[in-house]
């Protein structure tokens, strides 16, 4: 090879290791531009990303299963919560029967009701058929809240309360009658209302309601 000849190849060879050595530089800026891209996506949508955890609730004798859900403040407000939690604590002291906590149940429904449901709830403890004479202390029945729907209407506040009742027969201890109720009240929150030291330490905000309607569920 002649010297002229070698001294172009080595050119030649210098400027395609320059072409090269540039080509592999656009490369790697380029790879490293699109890797911070994506890294700082991947920052920017962690706020956005929510771990939901779901507990499933087995009953082991019906192997009905729900879902347990965790509350917070998009999901339900601290009035809402309030709301279902009256609603169904005055289902389950109206229609559950525990002979010894009786008087305990009775006095609190009344203090949650307005004088009409008073008269009402009175009228299942009177006469000689009430329900205290039929089922003494031989028999319990027992309240499970199935759930609570909340809603208005004309501007006063509904709760629809879903519950399954079990009557249970204590000198068997067998279970008996079991039935399912949807429950319709009306209610409104009284704090104005005059009531004892006592009394608002069990209804601090005046919980009352004003109607109450029962319906047996029918099962196909």
């Amino acid at each position: 090879m002649a010297y002229g000849d070698a001294i172009g190849y080595e050119e030649d060879r210098q400027s395609e290791l320059v072409k090269s050595r540039k080509i592999a530089w656009i490369i790697a800026s380029v790879s490293v531009v699109l890797t911070v891209l994506s890294t700082s996506s991947i920052f920017l949508m962690m706020p956005l990303k929510t771990v939901v955890p779901y507990v499933i609730k087995e009953n082991v004798v019906t192997g009905e299963t729900r879902i347990v859900t965790m509350l917070d403040k998009r999901t339900l407000t601290t009035d809402e919560a309030t709301d279902k939690f009256f609603a169904s604590d005055y289902v389950k002291k109206r229609e559950q029967y525990y002979y010894n906590i009786l008087a305990k149940d009775y006095y609190h429904v009344l203090l949650y009701s307005g004088e009409q449901v008073q008269n009402e709830y009175a009228s299942i403890y009177s006469g000689e058929d009430s329900r205290d004479k039929l089922l003494s202390n031989n028999f319990k029945v027992e309240v499970e809240v199935l759930g609570v729907v909340l809603a208005q209407s004309s501007g006063t506040k509904i709760a629809t309360v879903r519950s399954k009742i079990t009557t249970i027969d204590l000198h068997s201890h067998t279970k008996g009658i079991t039935s399912f109720l949807s429950s319709t009240i009306a209610y409104e929150y009284q704090g104005n209302k005059q009531m004892s030291e006592e009394d608002r330490l069990l209804s601090p905000i005046g919980y009352t309601v004003l109607t109450y309607r029962k319906d047996e569920e029918v099962k196909q």
